[in-house]
């Protein structure tokens, strides 16, 4: 059977046990929650129903402005009734639904909590509780499988939602911040949390908007605010020691080991996380910190336009294979009579990755076409120690600081080897490169913020300062050797040896401060007046070594490629701002005047370089909230991007022989324009939402690419300035819950248009780049019986090249996944997931089919299911491959590279708490939520 009818065939089953669970009568139950004292209606108070056996969560909704409320199509059994409200000791009903339309539970009369002199405790918590902008997800009504981890619960919560990188977004909104017990945890990673702590330990979930630190400082919102997560622990673990370790060993190789410790003691909060795998399995962030421009602007231009596809964006399609080690450490703890907030985290990562590819390259240039196969395989090292810490310390009622230090270590070693062979259009050999080349380099980073807040007695008058202060310094020793063969008519005309050795230094450090004052015009509103000034001081240092023939030793300096530059960017000016922040709106507009001013010298080559812009920055924000769930948001903004010290260079860098790039001093600063435009609705208790977003940026001055091709087919790139680059890019989301399905769906369509100015042969090109990509996503679950995820997404591309039509091209990715999890008798889990990738449009040999499937079965056994057995199998038909389309203004790029391919593996997880690998519930049985 092949893979398209197998997924037909999953389909269909699928829908078949869908429809078969789905006939049965529905009652509706109403009710009026009231004041038991004065008897009046509770307004928005929140009603739960939940199954009376399990406590499984059914439905949920709010009272309206007289308190009554409606729960329609349940079937007929034995119910709980929850009721809440904020300040109310919430009450449960026990129901049961027969065959009568409507079951009416009058009036529900709940009682203050002031009123009452004893705290009552209750043995059921309500599943959930909305005040105001935020929710609060109670644990045990969201039952997850022993051994999950926290972001296995929010998969269950209505509204969240985890793709398959761990990136979170609640109601459309991404969340940018988790918290544990309101404490940050491994500050800037919030995969951390989700994707190491077990669901077990979690009491509740907290979702809410977060303003901005200014906004909470000032008392006046601004309008910047972040989606976040708050992970309360169960009350027995904030003085108990929890957590779990576990190891799994397979074929070809393959190994996956993790762990995490967790020691809680009221405000005190330890955790050690710790995994090694070979499995291409990482959660946790780490990048290259190592800098060798020196002090500099904006980031090298991507040649005016490039367009990158991927086959996919999970770990089965990350490019290369790497063995992963990591360790990492995370304290927090209320100090100084609980006025200092005080938090340190440590993690240190060591990351091997092989890489290898094949790419296929298409250089149609008019005039000076050609064809490249190449071929690569390099290895790299890289080690990493990064400490940070906080610390908030309120110091009086008027005044505070927050002080945030951070440094990082690496070490990074690297050895490569390709191949690369050219031929004309005719097939006709011109010429084959063979390279080696070794790298080793260390890199510290140091950076530290201040933030200081002042508050006067009036309301809203505030003044505040942030310090920074940055420092890196970067050492590299590395060699290349290239064998050059240039052919003419097949013939081998020419030899060119490159032999070289090579040290680079980098030393950058920055220094920046500002003040902000407001000053409040009315209750709504108030004045901000700003000043900044940032510089920063740079050394770079590129020493090239030829290999002397005469001793073999690597001492004859090459000059023309020797580069050492000193250069100092600064940056001073200032501005004010007008905001108002009424109920229903917040506005805000104002300026900031800026001038950069960048003074450098080449000591290599004697030359000089002074560039000084003069620039208004003119912003303005809007947003109109038309309810706490539906509000439209406008943000314009400008900026500018100053070209680096490597771009203004005028030194020839050959590290890639067949793509060479050389800097330009007449660079100048772009300047952009950004408009964001921001829909948003949701009906939190009905679990629908839509949003519309729009983004549009027009640059003037926009750095890009100069290519031009050299007689031995060798491409040569010096950055230039042009005028006319823009893009609109646009997408549209709306999702929605099926009672009777126990289903949600979720429907999403992304539009993009850009044009993009370049240079294709001497003349000035543009080229319109038009992408549209519509999506599905289906989830069902059935209690403790199954969960099935269905998705399905296109992406359509199409590039126009005005003076190239050569380069015009067409491509499709479709993606289609189905993952279905069953909960079976004796502890056993099954679970089955298959993902196929069809790309269509590429050269030969890139247009891909690949079918993914993986399945793993688990049997939980000991006391309180403190053990799990797993057996894991990853791509059983053995058919993953990578592949990749870069699109730029000459050439086409097509790659296929190396990614993890089929293994098994045997696992054992052990529980260290006495309470086992439990759900997330707080008894047998548990409670999961219906995505509805």
């Amino acid at each position: 059977m092949s893979i398209s009818n197998s997924i037909k065939a999953l389909l269909i089953n699928t829908l078949l046990l869908i429809s078969a669970t789905n006939f049965a009568q529905n009652v509706t139950i109403e009710g009026t929650v009231m004041d038991s004292i004065i008897k009046k209606p509770l307004i928005s108070a929140t009603i739960s129903l939940a199954r009376a056996n399990d406590s499984s969560l059914i439905s949920f909704t709010r009272a309206n402005d007289e308190g009554y409320f409606q729960i329609k199509n349940v079937a007929a059994g034995k119910y709980l009734v929850s009721i809440s409200y904020i300040g109310y000791q919430h009450a449960w009903v026990a129901v049961k639904v027969g065959t009568t339309s409507k079951l009416s539970l009058g009036n529900i009369y709940l009682i203050d909590a002031s009123q009452t002199s004893t705290v009552t405790v209750t043995a059921r918590r309500p599943p959930v509780v909305i005040n105001g902008d935020s929710i609060e997800f109670n644990s045990e009504n969201f039952k997850t499988q022993p051994n999950a981890v926290v972001e296995d619960m929010l998969k269950k919560m209505p509204g969240i939602e985890v793709d398959k990188a761990g990136a979170i977004t609640v109601n459309g909104k991404s969340v940018t911040k988790v918290y544990v017990n309101g404490k940050e945890f491994f500050t800037g990673d919030p995969k951390m949390a989700t994707k190491n702590l077990s669901a077990d330990a979690v009491d509740k979930i907290q979702v809410y908007d977060r303003k901005s630190d200014q906004a909470m400082f000032t008392g006046i919102d601004d309008g910047n605010e972040e989606t976040a997560i708050n992970i309360k622990t169960k009350k027995d673990r904030k003085q108990s020691t929890f957590g779990k370790v576990g190891s799994g060993f397979g074929t070809p190789g393959r190994f996956d080991g993790q762990g995490n410790v967790n020691r809680i003691n009221n405000d005190e909060q330890f955790s050690v996380i710790g995994t090694a795998n070979n499995t291409n399995r990482q959660s946790f962030s780490n990048g290259d910190i190592s800098s060798f421009s020196g002090a500099g602007g904006g980031g090298r231009g991507g040649g005016g336009m490039s367009v990158n596809f991927n086959s996919g964006g999970t770990d089965a399609n990350t490019q290369g294979i790497a063995n992963t080690y990591s360790l990492g450490g995370n304290y927090s703890n209320l100090l100084n009579s609980k006025k200092m907030d005080f938090n340190a985290n440590a993690n240190a990562s060591d990351v091997e990755r092989n890489n290898i590819s094949n790419s296929y390259t298409q250089n149609l240039t008019a005039g000076n076409e050609f064809n490249r196969s190449s071929y690569s395989n390099s290895t790299n090292r890289n080690q990493q120690l990064k400490i940070g810490s906080t610390i908030d310390n309120k110091v009086s009622e008027t005044f505070s600081y927050k002080f945030t230090p951070s440094i990082s270590k690496q070490h990074n070693t690297s050895f490569g080897a390709s191949t690369s062979d050219t031929y004309l259009p005719d097939g006709t050999l011109t010429n084959a490169t063979s390279t080696k080349s070794t790298s080793v380099s260390d890199a510290v980073n140091i950076s530290n913020t201040l933030l200081l807040r002042k508050k006067f007695a009036k309301k809203g008058r505030t003044i505040s300062s942030t310090i920074t202060q940055g420092y890196n310094e970067s050492s590299a020793n590395g060699s290349q050797y290239t064998d050059q063969l240039y052919y003419t008519r097949t013939v081998l005309t020419k030899d060119s040896l490159l032999d070289q050795k090579n040290n680079r230094k980098g030393l950058s450090q920055s220094y920046s401060a500002n003040v902000v004052y407001t000053e409040p015009i009315t209750k709504k509103s108030l004045l901000e007046f700003n000043t900044y000034l940032n510089k920063n001081i740079g050394t770079s240092s590129k020493k090239i070594y030829d290999k002397n023939g005469s001793n073999n030793m690597y001492d004859a300096l090459n000059t023309r490629l020797t580069n050492e530059f000193n250069s100092e960017y600064t940056y001073v000016g200032g501005g004010m701002n007008f905001r108002v922040n009424q109920k229903k709106y917040n506005f805000s507009t104002g300026f900031s005047l800026q001038d950069a001013i960048l003074s450098g010298e080449n000591t290599s080559a004697k030359t000089k370089i002074s560039q000084d812009f003069k620039d208004v920055l003119p912003a303005a924000m809007f947003q109109y909230n038309f309810s706490q769930t539906q509000n439209f948001n406008l943000n314009y903004r400008t900026s500018t991007n100053q070209p680096s010290i490597t771009q203004l260079q005028p030194v020839l860098d050959q590290s890639n022989i067949n793509n060479q790039t050389i800097g330009n001093p007449d660079l100048k600063r772009s300047y952009n324009h950004n408009l964001n435009l921001r829909y948003f609705s949701t009906k939190i208790l009905a679990q629908r939402n839509f949003f519309a977003l729009l983004n549009a940026q027009v640059s003037n001055n926009s750095i890009v690419n100069y290519d031009s091709i050299l007689p031995s087919r060798v491409i040569l790139s010096k950055p230039v300035n042009v005028n006319g680059v823009y893009r609109i890019n646009g997408s549209v989301n709306y999702g929605f819950g099926i009672k009777k399905l126990y289903s949600r769906f979720n429907f999403g369509v992304s539009a993009g248009l850009n044009n993009n100015i370049s240079y294709a042969a001497g003349k000035l090109n543009t080229t319109v780049i038009k992408s549209f990509g519509p999506s599905i996503f289906y989830t069902y679950q059935l209690d403790e019986v199954m969960d099935i995820n269905i998705t399905a997404r296109h992406s359509y591309s199409q590039t126009n090249n005005a003076i190239n039509p050569a380069l015009n091209t067409n491509y499709l990715t479709r993606a289609y996944g189905v993952d279905a999890t069953n909960y079976l008798p004796f502890n056993i889990v099954l679970n089955q997931s298959l993902n196929y990738t069809i790309n269509e449009g590429r050269a030969a040999g890139f247009n891909t089919a690949v079918p993914i499937w993986n399945a793993s079965v688990s049997k939980f056994f000991l006391k309180n299911k403190r053990g799990e057995l797993k057996i894991s199998a990853f791509d059983i038909l053995n058919k993953n491959v990578g592949v990749s389309r870069n699109v730029s203004q000459n050439q086409i790029v097509d790659q296929s590279y190396n990614v993890i391919n089929q293994y098994f593996l045997v696992g054992f997880t052990f529980s260290l708490q006495k309470s086992g690998l439990s759900s997330g519930a707080s008894r047998p049985g548990g409670m999961m939520i219906r995505m509805n």
